[in-house]
């Protein structure tokens, strides 16, 4: 179907061939699944308030695109076309300029400039490939996402948290996600091999362990309140208006209603997200000043048109509770505190009534219904919750939100790590208690017993060069307890490929991809390492034939 063909003639005396040619010209700028709403919208606009405005629109529109760092409407292929193409490029001015003319190019792109600890972290990554493919695909998705919210499709009445465009890229990016695992395998010297899909699905990776491991620790923070004679509060936090692309009423008896906010400023959920994090972290400097010790769980989620807000189950004792609802209702309300529906939207606390039910009821379903909806059959809003998790999760891969953080607490890490460790390993020591509350999956015990007796990670720093030709860096290799240490890294693993043409690993020397792995390398290895660096900085920066040793921050 062409472009013409999805233009609704009105009269004839509206159109002129100018004017087709003009919508025409606006609309191949757009995605294909952005085509039919923004004509929809030109026709409202044009049936309410004549030609001239729908013209502007359409206008504004064709102008956002135009002026935006990337085409968005590119194909996942053009992309790594384009990758490809850059990394080629980027090397070139590399090694004609050194690397200030890589991240100039680099900067040229609109692409955000890699966070590497030295000079050939930085040429290894601006020369790669896959680097560019992965900020690309980044930009991309969230310039989609981005005009889908400005065009007002993405809503409760139309593609509720996330538009049907990052839906399907967020699919796609699965779908390649699990082919790699699958075709990707880790051995270790006893001969043990796995892929990493098996891998990925015994971890937090999997929806459901996750789930299971999140609603483990809040039964436990809630019996360590119990215990403590603490109180739970839960704090439900939004976003000032002008975040809110669109508004969502809903009074009884009615339909729901939605409509423009013509207060929005064009803030991103991720923008939004930080504003949400920054709000935090001046309430969390106010509570150590004041000494309110403050645990429990966060849980980040969207509201229809995309926009973030927080649910915080937090535990504390009773007599600093008005205090920390005063604080965080000040910092919540110091931006448009003023504003219609701020005193009642902005900051909601409410405290949990242990006779009317657990703590973890309260934030149990919105756990799940972030995760994989087990147990919760619709959304707040009248959606069926297992299918738009999927527009969840889109949300939260495009954005970069990370939907759940621990609050206070001891490190859910060292909990995991003690998993790994077998009974005839600890008995007899003082760490056996530990890893009896975490073999048995008992949150409670395990803080119980951290708070008597602290440990710590083992760490250990590794030289080994890792994919852009970096030290791995500090590696968890196990436990320690009055100072006693205990490995859990008892295996060397190292990755390889099931088939020739799977994944393409020439080349890389590949760091550990979770605590699972722990590749290493030889001495061979080590050599052409090294002789690669000193090939690339001969080639690239012409500093001499040995490798710089200050180019490692260690």
């Amino acid at each position: 179907m062409t472009i013409q063909s999805y233009i609704n003639p009105v009269t004839h005396d509206q159109y002129s061939v100018d004017q087709s040619a003009f919508i025409s010209d606006c609309l191949q700028k757009l995605p294909n699944q952005f085509i039919r709403p923004v004509e929809n919208k030109f026709n409202y606009i044009l049936k309410k308030s004549g030609i001239k405005s729908a013209n502007l629109e359409l206008l504004r529109i064709s102008e956002r695109i135009k002026d935006a760092d990337i085409n968005i409407a590119m194909d996942d292929d053009e992309i790594c076309q384009r990758a490809k193409l850059y990394s080629r490029e980027c090397g070139l001015y590399i090694a004609r300029g050194g690397i200030v003319h890589g991240r100039m190019y680099a900067q040229s792109k609109n692409i955000k400039l890699p966070e590497a600890e030295s000079e050939i972290g930085d040429i290894a990554r601006l020369s790669d490939e896959q680097f560019w493919r992965r900020r690309l695909r980044v930009k991309h998705g969230r310039a989609i996402e981005k005009e889908a919210i400005n065009i007002n499709i993405v809503n409760a009445k139309a593609e509720i948290y996330a538009s049907n465009c990052s839906v399907s890229r967020r699919k796609a990016q699965k779908t390649r996600n699990r082919r790699m695992l699958e075709e990707v395998y880790a051995v270790n010297e006893a001969g043990q091999e796995y892929t990493l899909a098996e891998l990925a699905d015994l971890s937090v990776s999997n929806p459901a362990i996750r789930r299971g491991e999140l609603m483990t620790r809040i039964a436990g923070f809630e019996q360590y309140a119990r215990v403590n004679n603490h109180v739970g509060e839960f704090y439900t936090i939004t976003c000032p208006s002008r975040m809110h692309a669109m508004t969502y009423r809903k009074n009884q008896g009615h339909k729901a209603q939605v409509s423009i906010n013509k207060k929005y400023d064009g803030t991103s959920p991720m923008k939004a997200q930080k504003y949400m994090s920054e709000v935090w972290a001046r309430v969390r400097a106010a509570y150590k000043r004041d000494g309110i010790d403050v645990y429990g769980l966060r849980v980040a989620e969207p509201q229809h048109d995309g926009t973030p807000h927080w649910h915080m189950l937090l535990f504390m004792s009773k007599e600093v509770v008005e205090s920390a609802r005063s604080i965080y209702k000040k910092y919540s309300m110091a931006e448009d505190g003023g504003e219609p529906g701020a005193q009642k939207y902005r900051f909601n606390a409410k405290a949990i009534d242990w006779s009317k039910g657990t703590a973890a009821g309260y934030i149990a379903k919105y756990i799940s219904k972030n995760i994989d909806a087990y147990g919760v059959d619709d959304d707040l809003y009248g959606k069926d919750a297992n299918k738009s998790i999927e527009r969840v999760d889109s949300w939260a891969s495009t954005w970069g939100i990370r939907q759940f953080q621990q609050i206070g607490g001891h490190s859910v890490t060292a909990w995991r790590e003690l998993r790994r460790l077998s009974e005839t390993e600890v008995k007899g020591t003082d760490l056996y208690k530990h890893w009896r509350a975490a073999d048995r999956g008992d949150w409670f015990a395990y803080i119980t017993q951290c708070d008597r007796v602290p440990i710590d990670l083992v760490k250990k720093w590794n030289d080994k060069p890792g994919r852009y030709l970096e030290p791995v860096g500090w590696q968890i290799f196990g436990i320690s307890v009055s100072g006693i240490e205990f490995t859990t890294k008892k295996h060397i693993w190292t990755i390889a490929r099931k088939s020739a043409g799977a994944v393409d690993l020439s080349g890389c020397f590949l760091p550990p991809w979770s605590s699972v792995n722990n590749c290493t390398q030889d001495k061979e290895k080590k050599s052409e390492y090294e002789q690669y660096c000193n090939n690339l900085i001969i080639k690239k920066v012409g500093e001499g034939g040995k490798i710089n040793k200050k180019m490692f921050v260690t």
